[in-house]
């Protein structure tokens, strides 16, 4: 995973955990897209390791 591909699953997380914030996500769409419905915390995880790197 490369650095932006973790920064936008970092801020689709954080748009979903913030109210009213939904159309600042990359993934937004109605109905939700598929990106946001797969996303599971193991992604979130490795996101986060990679922009640790």
């Amino acid at each position: 995973m490369d650095k932006e591909k973790a920064l936008e699953i970092i801020l689709a997380n954080a748009c979903c955990t913030l109210e009213n914030c939904c159309h600042l996500c990359p993934y937004y769409a109605d109905p939700p897209s598929f990106e946001c419905e797969e996303m599971s915390r193991d992604d979130i995880m490795e996101a986060v390791k990679t922009l640790q790197k």
